[in-house]
């Protein structure tokens, strides 16, 4: 069982960077491993997925895995 959500995410990074894209956040069974939490999770950005071990974080696991990749240039996520 997966937990999937869709975000529009807007960022503006100190290079020049900025914008609003749509994210797609995916929380899934870690599969080789049930040490922490057991989950992993992938965030999908233009298509391109990107993979995160979650084991060890707590919280909303997909603004984790947000704010990882977006850094200190995010500025809001909002939940579509």
């Amino acid at each position: 069982m997966t937990d999937v959500k869709r975000w529009n995410v807007q960022y503006d990074h100190k290079d020049g960077r900025s914008g609003v894209v749509e994210v797609v956040t995916e929380i899934m069974k870690s599969g080789g491993f049930s040490y922490g939490n057991g989950k992993g999770g992938a965030l999908i950005v233009d298509g391109y997925p990107h993979g995160y071990d979650l084991r060890y974080c707590s919280g909303n696991l997909h603004m984790v895995m947000i704010k990882q990749y977006f850094g200190e240039g995010l500025i809001v996520a909002t939940e579509i």
